[in-house]
């Protein structure tokens, strides 16, 4: 079988898989057949062209499963009647369908961008930004540490400076409300030690980019750092 028609075969499920109104579990169910048939495909390309056509397809599919499973896990009720291993695991599938989305559309785009047309490498461009904004926010419902741990892995996969320096600001700034609670809750320690993990994706950020409201955005949060820095380790001095 062609690589072309293993592709058609894939987009078939692909489309019923992202239809409105179905349930989770079917989606799902549709979504990894239609990623069965692309990895089948992927391995028959014959060309680059077909090869990224195929990554875009593997990609786009990985994000759609990482949405259901965020819409899963967001919904409070759902959460409730888990346990911790249950969630552990859609936390696991969050994360790793989010990582392979980014990692094979930018594959996509690689392998693409000197043999697709210029509207095919407008779109996928176009698509990669949207995508990787909501696949921070899907990973925005993990446990704080691995919520964090996935953030760096996703800003890793983003080949784009400015979209990469984005990244590491939100990572700062969830670190710093982190340390914020931390700190009215009285654990000290926990907020010291989020305070010193902004400092690396400040500094990489201001690396990254030459954009003034960016440069300006990580100057104001080194000073909130320094501020909570300074309160809570003043809080434990006093404890001590």
């Amino acid at each position: 079988m062609t690589s072309e028609y293993l592709r058609k075969e894939g987009n078939k499920l692909y489309l019923r898989g992202t239809k409105k109104g179905l349930s989770p579990l079917l989606a799902k169910a549709r979504l990894t057949g239609a990623l069965k048939y692309y990895h089948q495909a992927k391995t028959s390309c014959l060309d680059r062209q077909e090869l990224s056509s195929c990554l875009k397809n593997i990609g786009k599919t990985h994000y759609h499963i990482a949405r259901i499973k965020a819409n899963e896990f967001g919904l409070c009720h759902v959460q409730a009647i888990l346990s911790e291993k249950e969630k552990l695991k859609i936390e696991d599938g969050i994360r790793y369908h989010a990582k392979e989305s980014l990692s094979t559309l930018f594959a996509a785009f690689k392998h693409g961008e000197h043999c697709q047309d210029e509207t095919w490498c407008d779109k996928l461009q176009s698509d990669i930004g949207n995508i990787f904004s909501d696949l921070v926010a899907f990973v925005g419902f993990l446990n704080f540490d691995r919520r964090i741990a996935a953030m760096f892995v996703l800003a890793e996969y983003m080949m784009w400076k400015e979209m990469k320096a984005l990244a590491l600001l939100e990572i700062a700034t969830v670190l710093h409300q982190h340390s914020v609670s931390s700190l009215e809750q009285q654990d000290f320690r926990a907020s010291l030690r989020a305070v010193h993990e902004m400092n690396y994706p400040l500094e990489e950020a201001a690396r990254l980019t030459d954009h003034d409201e960016m440069q300006t955005d990580v100057r104001v949060l080194k000073a909130d750092a320094s501020y909570q820095q300074a309160s809570a380790g003043e809080h434990l001095q006093f404890l001590f």
